[in-house]
């Protein structure tokens, strides 16, 4: 009986390394979708913010030039 228990408690080690392993894998896997999912937002709001700031600047841009008058050469 001896060897029998052995024998279950041999084979269970390597089940149990091998479960573990999956588990960690299942776990790397996740942390690294959410890892990408996060950077991909980070890339998106600079993308946005970026497009915000080049369309106040052409706004401000191009209300400065309409403001501007031509100037008339003095003494004409």
């Amino acid at each position: 009986m001896s060897e029998a228990s052995n024998r279950d408690q041999k084979s269970f080690l390597p089940r149990l390394g091998h479960w573990a392993a999956q588990v960690l894998l299942v776990f790397l896997g996740a942390y690294a979708a959410f890892w990408l999912n996060n950077y991909q937002e980070h890339q998106q709001e600079a993308r946005r913010r970026d497009q915000i700031l080049a369309a106040f600047e052409h706004e401000v841009t191009g209300g400065l030039e309409s403001r501007r008058r031509p100037r008339t050469p003095e003494g004409c």
